[in-house]
């Protein structure tokens, strides 16, 4: 009851879901289509002059929802392929009773992945060996199932490629109604009378015959192309499935004899495991050789290391110190030489200024009397003015007086006497010239 409600659930999910989501997608397109949304003359012959186009596109759009469906399962199914895994088999491979351990593992994982391809595959493996306590025949049981897979996608289409085909066969339909219209509505008398109409019925029929082919053969052609690709895809992702179903259980469980009732078998099985131990222990014992031997090695290495480390840096402590000693010794004798330069340097520049200082001082000396000598100089000039200043005074009281310019002419020659002796020229401001009389005048420049 329950296998039986699941098969009707897939079908609905399968079928019922693309019948619906084309049916809707058509009603969409040809409410656009009515409501001038769509201005496409070329649309609106080849999609809305006959009832039969409106079924083709219909039938259409319903294939092309199973697809993208089918698209969209592929890859979900993809993403679910990373998700399925195993736990980590053990090193002489798991007992046929492990594989319930393993069920309870998968059934921890999502809804999705317990349902896609490589989920079902590993579960009824698992439930196989579950089943029979042995993995005899798990390569069989591995190709049945793959085999189911194969033969479950290929009928998975067949909804698809009924609507592949039938849609020619409505082209079809389509042409044969558009002739009988042509030719239903064609009379003679009708040729006779009205001859244009008559044309025109027939060619309007033709018209429908031949623009429902098209489009039926043009909406299967689209469908076959896009099936082929999607059934690909899904070809390629059961392929991936197989192999990663092989690597996942091909070699995972250990081989059982008990129940196959051949002695020699199990005899050969126990030798093998026999050995197999027996080798396993002499590679361990090998492998602690090889460790121990590579110990030793390594000390041994690290030993001849450290000693040429060792002789290595005695070696560069001997050759620096002997290079730092004469260095030290070379650059004490040169700050030696240096030291007894710079004191001769210096006492020549003591020397020269101590010589300097000394003209210095003689120059101030000299120049201490020379400014002596010009304050003399300067009240000596004073004294001279003030006894000019003094004549001219007198000489302007006695301008009336009897021999006036005998007495002028002695004050003169005792002005320049005194002028001369002091290296000066009597300024011309400071002579005496009389303008009180024309006679005294003319007296003067005679």
């Amino acid at each position: 009851m329950a296998k039986s409600k699941n098969s009707s659930q897939s079908i609905l999910r399968s079928i019922g879901w693309p019948i619906v989501w084309g049916v809707s997608a058509t009603v969409v397109f040809y409410w656009c289509l009515r409501r001038g949304f769509i201005q496409s003359e070329l649309v609106h012959r080849y999609t809305a002059g006959h009832a039969v186009e409106v079924v083709e596109v219909a039938m259409f759009l319903i294939g092309l929802m199973f697809l993208g469906s089918r698209a969209w399962n592929l890859v979900m199914q993809s993403v679910d392929l990373g998700q399925v895994k195993l736990r980590k088999a053990a090193v002489n491979g798991d007992l046929p009773s492990d594989s319930t351990e393993l069920i309870n593992g998968l059934g921890q994982l999502s809804t999705s992945a317990q349902n896609s391809y490589l989920g079902r595959r590993i579960l009824n493996a698992l439930t196989f060996v579950e089943r029979k306590q042995s993995a005899e025949g798990l390569d069989d049981e591995l190709k049945y199932h793959s085999d189911m897979d194969a033969v479950r996608a290929h009928d998975g289409y067949s909804f698809v490629r009924i609507i592949i085909w039938a849609t020619p066969m409505l082209g079809f339909l389509g042409t044969v109604m558009g002739i009988t219209l042509a030719l239903g509505d064609l009379s003679p008398e009708a040729l006779v009378n009205s001859p244009t109409q008559a044309m025109e019925g027939l060619l309007a029929g033709l018209s429908v015959a031949f623009d429902t082919t098209a489009l039926a053969l043009t909406l299967s052609i689209a469908l076959m192309f896009l099936q082929f690709l999607v059934s690909q895809g899904e070809t390629q992702l059961l392929a991936t499935v197989d192999q990663r179903a092989i690597d996942m259980l091909g070699r995972r469980f250990a081989a059982d004899y008990s129940t196959s009732g051949d002695g020699s078998a199990a005899a050969i099985e126990r030798m093998s495991q026999a050995m197999l131990l027996s080798i396993e222990g002499l590679v361990e014992r090998q492998a602690e050789v090889w460790q121990s031997s590579m110990h030793r090695a390594h000390d041994h290495w690290n030993q001849m290391v450290q000693a040429t480390s060792d002789k290595l840096n005695e070696g560069m402590k001997s050759a620096l110190h002997s290079v730092a000693t004469e260095h030290s010794d070379k650059l004490s004798r040169a700050e030696i030489r240096a030291s007894e330069r710079a004191a001769g340097y210096w006492n020549q520049i003591h020397q020269s200024v101590v010589e300097h200082s000394k003209t210095v001082r003689t120059q101030q000396t000299e120049m201490a009397k020379q400014t002596e000598l010009l304050g003399k100089i300067m009240n000596a000039s004073e004294a001279v003015r003030t006894l000019e200043d003094s004549l001219n005074q007198n000489l302007r009281a006695l301008a009336g007086a009897k021999n006036f310019e005998d007495t002028v002419m002695s004050l003169s020659a005792a002005v320049h006497l005194l002028s001369s002796r002091l290296g000066r020229p009597m300024p011309k401001d400071a002579r005496i010239v009389l303008n009180d009389s024309p006679d005294e005048s003319r007296g003067h420049a005679a």
